[in-house]
């Protein structure tokens, strides 16, 4: 059954580190403990005051770690640090005007939509640039971790994943125009399973639907934007920049708006 609530910790969050995965874990905890105490102001406060302390912990560590591997992107990961420290302060003063039970909530979600997302995003790609292509390939691939438990999503999941490890798969000869005929037809298979998607939506009355739908017109644009690059650069670059892309943007996408979809099918079959 998917937890659509409560903030769980699942092996899909691993990135490979054993430090950096066992800090995340932390947080995972944390963040859930908040739920035990929610009837009780004072250790909820005690809570919120460890779990904020070690997200810099974490953070300062994580920073250090990118500064060892010399991480390119490592101001702009560092900036990201900083507007979640400081939307997380921000949630904080809200408490006064919210009941405890209430805050405990609005900080799970908060953890969900920020924490949870920098690990699947920004932490992913920190991950990729540790690796070679050859790594890479080996990692980049459909993990039954990655269900969210609808067949046919989770087929049409699969089966983009299938398409893009096809472009991988370089002949000899002509392999830029093999890229290209594959990213084409992955474009054109993102177009279908999205309709699907949508429509799946619509049935369910999703309350969301503009926004994810929105998701996907973007997601269009950019892989569009995407293909017209592949002349401009060496394949061995193109190659990493697709496998980051399909496995950092559709995970992220599956984890973090398809379950929802997902958990609004489970909460309607158990009010019945």
């Amino acid at each position: 059954m998917l937890e659509c609530e409560e903030i769980q910790w699942d092996d899909v969050y691993l990135l490979g580190d054993s430090t950096v995965d066992a800090e995340h874990k932390k947080l995972f905890e944390l963040t859930k403990q908040l739920a035990t105490f929610k009837h009780d102001r004072q250790k909820v406060l005690g809570a919120i005051e460890v779990l904020m302390k070690y997200t810099k912990f974490h953070f300062a560590h994580e920073e250090k770690f990118m500064e060892s591997i010399n991480y390119p992107h490592l101001e702009e990961h560092k900036k990201v640090h900083q507007e979640i420290v400081k939307s997380l302060s921000e949630k904080l003063k809200e408490m006064g005007s919210l009941s405890t039970e209430e805050f405990v909530k609005e900080l799970s979600l908060f953890v969900k939509q920020n924490i949870v997302h920098h690990i699947l995003t920004e932490d992913k790609r920190m991950q990729h640039f540790t690796l070679n292509n050859t790594q890479l390939k080996l990692l980049f691939k459909w993990k039954d971790l990655y269900k969210i438990d609808l067949f046919d999503l989770d087929s049409e999941h699969k089966a983009l994943f299938k398409i893009a490890i096809k472009a991988l798969e370089m002949p000899e000869k002509n392999r830029k125009e093999h890229v290209r005929e594959v990213l084409v037809e992955l474009a054109e298979y993102m177009k279908i399973h999205f309709k699907h998607e949508e429509k799946y939506m619509r049935l369910i009355d999703y309350a969301d639907y503009d926004r994810h739908k929105k998701l996907h017109d973007d997601v269009i644009i950019q892989m569009n934007d995407f293909i017209k690059q592949l002349p401009l650069l060496p394949l061995e670059v193109f190659e990493r920049k697709l496998i980051e892309y399909i496995d950092i943007w559709l995970i992220s996408h599956i984890l973090e708006e398809d379950k929802k979809i997902a958990c609004k099918k489970e909460k309607a079959r158990l009010s019945k």
